[in-house]
């Protein structure tokens, strides 16, 4: 997969075929679009997917922190996997946003690319001036490309979008997320000290950093999947303060089963399973050692259930 990072790097080829947006997440509507494009650029079309880098929010002030579905690597990750040929990332800044929807189109998507084709969402809009489907269809008239509307995905008669599954991972519902990703939420991050209180627990622990700009689950106690390289071992996540400890600060620990390796400032990949519980406050620590056992045996049935999906 070919990625440019500018207009002009881009080789200008007449029969391009592009599909054009944020794709937060590549959720199922996302994948719909893009293999539309594959199929419509398997007849010797050039097939290119463009999105903005950085985030329009980021550039026009609104900021992005606990926003995000997914970082720039792992939309590229998703892009290859579903059989893309070429990647655009647009240079965002206050220039490109200032243009409308023609001047876009015409200056750029035509003039330097060689637009032929564009696959939008049901509900795209372009521009500063946020023209709509229909504006675009009569643009495409005057400089001769053809327009293809995806329609929307459904899941459970609900419309499959990047701001349900924001929705659903703050309020911790899981599988809803997996479900209209069309795959498991995942976080990164590199592993950090902290207070070292579970391993006198024998729950032993590690605190991970997580990217600021993703969307962090609501706080409770998840079944995930820790991959760490090439290995991936089942686990628990607590999102939150860990109310029976005195004085821990809000952050995200995991505890990976059968597992008693020093992993400090080891990059780590945790990936949703499903919530298991809220936070809870414990009258001691022999109880919160309990309920963490207990917390295993319910992922125990979790991850079976995940692994049949």
């Amino acid at each position: 997969m070919e990625v440019y990072r500018s207009f002009d790097a881009v080789p200008f080829q007449k029969n391009t075929v592009m599909t054009l947006g944020m794709f937060d997440g590549v959720h199922l509507g996302h994948q719909a679009m893009i293999r539309r494009l594959v199929q419509e650029s398997a007849d010797g079309k050039r097939g290119l997917v463009a999105t903005f880098d950085p985030h329009p929010m980021a550039v026009l002030g609104k900021g992005v922190e606990g926003f995000l579905l997914s970082t720039m690597d792992e939309k590229l990750t998703s892009f290859s996997e579903l059989g893309v040929e070429c990647v655009l990332l647009i240079p965002f800044d206050r220039e490109i946003a200032k243009l409308s929807a023609e001047s876009f189109i015409r200056d750029f998507l035509i003039e330097k690319i060689g637009l032929e084709g564009l696959i939008v969402g049901f509900n795209h809009t372009l521009g500063h001036d946020r023209s709509p489907l229909k504006k675009i269809q009569s643009l495409a008239e005057t400089y001769h490309f053809f327009v293809d509307s995806v329609q929307p995905v459904t899941v459970q008669n609900e419309i499959v979008s990047s701001t349900v599954i924001r929705e659903a991972l703050r309020n911790g519902q899981i599988e809803k997320a997996t479900q209209f990703l069309g795959k498991s939420y995942c976080l990164a991050g590199k592993v950090i000290p902290g207070h070292r209180i579970g391993r006198h627990l024998g729950f032993p622990t590690a605190n991970v950093e997580v990217s600021g700009q993703k969307v962090v689950p609501a706080d409770g106690v998840y079944a995930v999947r820790v991959q760490m390289q090439e290995r991936m071992m089942n686990g628990l996540a607590n999102i939150g303060i860990s109310p029976t400890i005195p004085g821990k600060s809000w952050g995200v620990e995991i505890f990976i089963d059968n597992f008693k390796e020093i992993i400090y400032n080891k990059d780590l990949t945790i990936e949703f399973v499903g919530r298991l519980r809220d936070e809870k406050k414990f009258k001691s620590r022999e109880e919160l050692i309990q309920q963490m056992k207990e917390d295993q045996r319910n992922a125990q049935k979790r991850y079976l259930q995940y692994k049949r999906r």
